[in-house]
């Protein structure tokens, strides 16, 4: 029994560490990183896309549907409960941009108008614009003395990108797009939702999408999902204690050595790494079940020999080899994951050492005893080497993004019906850079020429503040249409020389309303263009953006490194393993912790599953708790399988429950932890003697 003044010290250091990671935590208040775009792409790489990730992904889309077409009452009824403090509410009516144009209308023409006089169409920009002049629907946006043929119109009316009212089937769309305000978080589109309640039925209908929406409605189910799971394996638990000590006491020590183990880890990873993401904490998870195993092994153990700390200590010093090569592959996130495991476990470890030999804990009452006969140890490895077989030979890999999340079938229609509203061919996005913002227009209008010529439809900063260069061509074109004698008719003698003696004005947008709709950068903005399929464009300064293809990149990248480094991960376990217990225990030990995983991963295959970065990340873990159970059966006495039993079933348990988590990313490491736990288990009882 431990002295009073030994418990003192043993208290005194677990305090004093607390403290330590309290101040660590303190000094390091940062709230996770929620972005996976962050967690997952280099910071180099991040920081190119990040900025077209924030700028698409702040659009919240409502989506207006009615029976019939007068639709216009239902949208500003809706639009007046948007609340002007969270979301910005684009206004790209023509109407109210003129300002920006009459001073020097010659400057602006539409692309059509644009091809027709550098064609020398006359006639045909002349006929347009009378037209344009006479239809008594039509608006003049300038005077009719600067601009008798109304161009500026024509160039307004060519920029207008709002939706007009779309019929289908039947119903009547419109779609108004809001964005969420810098710095506001995801929880305002709350009332989005609540707003959607109240027409979710009859004659109006609301539909909502975009990022903000998934990200809301993920983060709330998600939510919901882990803390039922966690109430459920809470009371599973409590119900497991009872009926094997008949007393709750020791949940105290067990939850505080885990709570323990869980601010070393995050503590130190905090400490250590700028961003902290949240794929980091769903490992905590992890940690729980590891703790648990650790304390269940001291538990059940009648005798805290040399072998029981040998057993302890190799399981501990075995997961962090395991974790320990992941800093090999120096991907921030790995090296989050492995940083936070390792430290909390060793926090769970030193808790062990230090404070349980200070409690008295009792002794179990219940006793398990499973066996299995030799005809059950030979169905379970025909069983195994089937699904093996047929697994292995189905197996194929999903690294998208979308792999990693599935919406619920409510926003799936909403997409859908955005889609085939707004885009039905598909959108595209361009990053485009240059020296400066004039030098950044050019190389806008130089795709946009492109883009015109394969007759596809984009909208880009360019297109409505022209560049300087692109201004002065204008102006010429104009001005020698001028010179023609088509004006003569509409106009006086004196209106046409005054026309034709019009110096160049160049027309500024530093002030310009919509400037931060595109802009990325002071030398770098986004364009984005509609079309069935990618089309190609190779110029300086031009780089293709498309954020699901690039994070899924890094996701096949990173599953591949890691596949790569197991086969390593497993030679140094067997080798550490054949050092530490010898040849007539290493094959009983190490069958279990290479059949565990590749059956894991088969019987996923089997089932139409695909395999992703996470399930892999989940097989390291499966391997830390295959080895921890197979260290400890070295001990035959009936408390320690007992020990393994209960560690085993309580730990598969919150697994199997975390595996119906909608968030797909999430329930992709639960499943493979929990086939893993439950096939190791077995397969370790199939090769007792």
């Amino acid at each position: 029994m431990v002295s009073r003044g030994i418990k003192i010290l043993r208290f005194s250091v677990v305090v004093v560490l607390t403290l330590f990671f309290v101040a660590l935590l303190c000094f390091n208040l940062k709230t996770p990183e929620l972005s996976l775009v962050k967690a997952i792409l280099p910071e180099e790489t991040a920081a190119e896309i990040l900025p077209v990730s924030e700028k698409t992904s702040s659009s919240v889309n409502l989506i207006f549907e009615k029976s019939d077409d007068d639709i216009e009452p239902f949208v500003e009824s809706v639009m007046s409960q948007i609340n002007k403090e969270y979301f910005e509410i684009p206004d790209m009516d023509i109407s109210k941009m003129p300002e920006y144009y009459s001073s020097s209308p010659s400057n602006f023409l539409s692309a059509q108008t644009r091809k027709e006089l550098a064609e020398e169409n006359y006639e045909t920009v002349y006929n347009q614009g009378l037209e344009r002049l006479y239809n008594p629907a039509g608006i003049m946006f300038s005077d009719f003395s600067k601009d008798p043929l109304s161009l500026t119109s024509d160039f307004l009316l060519s920029l207008n990108t709002n939706l007009k009212i779309l019929e289908i089937d039947g119903k009547y769309y419109d779609i108004k797009t809001i964005k969420l305000k810098k710095g506001v978080k995801t929880d305002a589109v709350k009332e989005l939702v609540e707003i959607q309640k109240q027409y979710k039925s009859g004659n109006d209908r609301l539909y909502l999408s975009g990022t903000p929406v998934h990200t809301y409605l993920t983060e709330k189910t998600s939510a919901l999902n882990v803390n039922i799971i966690c109430v459920l394996i809470t009371l599973l638990v409590i119900v497991l204690t009872y009926l094997w000590f008949k007393r709750l006491k020791l949940l105290l020590p067990i939850a505080l050595s885990i709570a323990f183990g869980f601010l070393g880890g995050i503590s130190v990873a905090k400490a250590t790494f700028h961003d902290f993401h949240i794929i980091t904490l769903l490992f905590a998870m992890t940690l729980i079940g590891i703790g648990l195993d650790y304390s269940l092994h001291y538990i059940f153990s009648v005798e805290k020999n040399e072998v029981f700390y040998k057993n302890l200590t190799l399981s501990l010093v075995s997961t962090i080899i395991a974790f320990g090569f992941l800093f090999l592959l120096k991907i921030e996130i790995l090296n989050q994951i492995a940083l936070f495991t390792i430290s909390g476990l060793l926090c769970v470890y030193l808790f062990i050492l230090l404070i349980y030999p200070c409690l008295n804990f009792s002794e179990p009452i219940k006793n398990v005893e499973i066996k299995f006969n030799k005809p059950l140890k030979v169905i379970v490895f025909a069983l195994a080497a089937i699904v093996i077989a047929v697994g292995m030979f189905k197996i194929s890999f999903d690294d998208s993004l979308s792999a990693l999340y599935t919406p619920k079938n409510e926003l799936k229609q909403a997409e859908k019906l955005y889609s085939n509203l707004s885009n039905p061919e598909g959108a595209f996005i361009l990053t485009i850079i240059g020296n400066d913002s004039e030098d950044l227009k050019e190389r806008e209008e130089t795709v946009g020429e492109i883009l015109e010529e394969k007759g596809v439809n984009y909208i880009s900063l360019s297109k409505f503040a022209p560049s300087l260069k692109r201004q002065r061509e204008n102006f010429e074109l104009v001005k020698k249409l001028y010179e023609q004698d088509y004006l003569k008719d509409i106009l006086t003698p004196e209106q046409l020389e005054k026309l034709r003696a019009e110096e160049f004005s160049e027309v500024s947008f530093d002030t310009f309303s919509y400037l931060n709709d595109f802009m990325l950068s002071p030398s770098s903005s986004l364009m984005i263009y509609f079309a069935p399929q990618k089309v190609e464009i190779s110029l300086e300064g031009v780089k293709d953006t498309d954020l699901q293809i690039t994070v899924s990149e890094y996701l096949k990248k990173y599953r591949i490194e890691l596949i790569k480094i197991l086969p390593f991960v497993y030679l140094l376990l067997a080798v550490f393993t054949l050092v530490f217990y010898g040849r007539k225990q290493f094959w009983r030990m190490i069958i279990p912790i290479i059949l565990s995983p590749l059956f894991t991963l088969s019987l996923i295959s089997m089932l139409g599953g695909k395999l992703n970065l996470f399930h892999f990340l989940g097989l390291m873990l499966v391997l830390g708790f295959t080895l921890d159970y197979s260290l400890f059966s070295t001990k035959r006495d009936t408390n320690t399988q007992n020990a393994i039993f209960l560690a085993c079933l309580t730990t598969s348990a919150s697994f199997v429950l975390l595996s119906f988590t909608t968030f797909n990313l999430l329930n992709s490491l639960a499943l493979t932890l929990s086939i893993g736990i439950i096939s190791s288990y077995i397969f370790l009882k199939s090769v007792e003697q």
